[in-house]
């Protein structure tokens, strides 16, 4: 999370009192759900990128949901 709110702050400042107060509520729901939930990394294993979150809504889903820090994404055009 540093990380990001380093990278929130230099180029896109106006995201960063949004970001922190999102960031208080998404890990409040993270951390009570937490063994619901299966965690991703990159290949290289570097735990100070950004981690995936999955989990399933309910029982009857067929595949799960996949949670992205929008902020922390790159976009590339093809």
């Amino acid at each position: 999370m540093k990380k990001l709110l380093e990278r929130i702050t230099e180029k896109n400042p106006d995201r960063v009192d949004p970001f922190k107060a999102g960031a208080k509520d998404y890990f409040k729901w993270v951390l009570g759900r937490f063994d619901d939930f299966t965690f991703y990394c990159p290949a290289s294993y570097d735990v100070e990128n950004m981690l995936v979150l999955s989990y399933y809504h309910n029982d009857d889903d067929d595949a799960p949901t996949f949670i992205y820090m929008k902020d922390g994404l790159k976009f590339f055009k093809v």
